[in-house]
């Protein structure tokens, strides 16, 4: 299954997709609380790909981002923000520590 759908073309596609979502996670990881429509006018991406490059973000394989997703206050307006993913520690053997 791809996860970017049947007609995607890795050659054809892939550079561009990979921009945006490098674009989209390099911003929301430098930005507080951002709504759809203003990551759409900071990028010039679509509300509909960006709503797509965040829920990748979450996936292992685009790197298991944490995504946090409220309402603006006093607005039905929903906005997210993006954190790094938690890093597991290293689990050390007193072996290991000699």
């Amino acid at each position: 299954m791809n996860t970017f759908g049947p007609a995607f073309d890795d050659h054809i596609d892939g550079p561009a997709i990979k921009r945006q979502h490098e674009a989209i996670r390099d911003l929301m990881l430098s930005a507080p609380w951002l709504t759809l429509d203003e990551i759409s006018g900071r990028t010039g991406y679509t509300t509909a790909s960006i709503s797509a490059q965040l829920r990748h973000l979450r996936k292992r394989q685009f790197g298991s981002y944490r995504m946090d997703k409220r309402r603006r206050q006093g607005c039905r307006v929903w906005e997210y923000r993006v954190l790094p993913p938690i890093t597991k520690p290293v689990q050390m053997t007193l072996a290991d520590a000699i």
